[in-house]
């Protein structure tokens, strides 16, 4: 689902940084380093990822996807700086309230690169993804953070409210 909003940019500490609607084959093609970064730093216990690239497909299939990356250069560019690289990503999808009668925008994930944390790219993304679901027909966007990251401390000053907490239990099958 591209947002019809166009590209947001935004420059800040040098640095300047453009966020746009990215495709699923835009983002398989850009994200996989980013999501390995990820990973390693907020859920080093999952392993390597390994995206369902078919869930994604069928997300923006049906017009529910809502995918979000940032470009830039961050100042100073480090030797391995590729004009082409992601600095940070948000992906979300639409769902429609099986409660209430009110279209919902569930966010999936937000990381930007460490290098990019003190640019603003965070900011530029988050209020690139809020207008995207606006315009999509969301009357609410659910946001999840990992306890006591930066994510769950910014979330309050943006107007989120905590509504529930979630927990996370492996299952396994026992033989008998």
């Amino acid at each position: 689902m591209g947002c019809d909003s166009g590209v947001a940019t935004g420059s800040r500490a040098g640095a300047l940084v453009t966020v746009s609607s990215v495709g699923v084959d835009e983002l398989r093609s850009f994200a996989g380093s980013l999501f390995d970064e990820h990973a390693a730093e907020l859920e080093p216990h999952m392993g390597k990822p390994q995206p369902n690239w078919h869930g994604y497909y069928q997300l923006e299939e049906r017009g529910m996807l809502l995918a979000l990356g940032a470009w830039g250069r961050i100042p100073p560019p480090s030797e391995d700086y590729r004009a082409e690289d992601l600095l940070g990503y948000a992906v979300g999808f639409m769902i429609s309230d099986l409660h209430y009668n009110v279209n919902l925008c569930q966010h999936d994930v937000l990381y930007v690169r460490p290098s990019a944390r003190k640019a603003g790219v965070g900011r530029l993304l988050m209020d690139e993804f809020e207008q995207c679901a606006m315009m999509h027909g969301a009357d609410h966007i659910l946001m999840h953070a990992k306890p006591e990251t930066a994510l769950e401390a910014l979330l309050p000053r943006r107007g989120y409210r905590r509504e529930e907490v979630i927990y996370r239990k492996e299952l396994v099958c026992q033989q008998p």
